[in-house]
């Protein structure tokens, strides 16, 4: 059985996926910093879970998927594409 806190955690990954996927859909090819990815989430959606938001967890070329990326890593569903440590393309 999923605990409750994890369910949480689940739900608001998905929300955030979700907020980064209708923030980005329009921006393939732009190359950002992590930084500017929060940025432009916090502008956009003014809520608490900014903190949570890492666009390393959202990408197609991460090395070894970890339990807290999100589940579109390694995969098409991925937003980012890691150029360097810290530089993003939005995919």
């Amino acid at each position: 059985m999923i605990s409750t806190s994890r369910h949480s955690f689940e739900n608001m990954g998905k929300k955030i996926h979700e907020n980064l996927q209708k923030l980005f859909q329009k921006c393939r090819g732009e190359i950002l910093t992590a930084e500017e990815v929060k940025k432009r989430y916090e502008k956009e959606f003014t809520n608490p879970d900014v903190m949570w938001v890492q666009a390393s967890d959202h990408v197609i070329n991460v090395g070894i998927k970890k339990d807290w990326h999100c589940c579109c890593v390694k995969t098409d569903k991925a937003i980012f594409e890691r150029i360097k440590y810290g530089v993003y393309k939005v995919r």
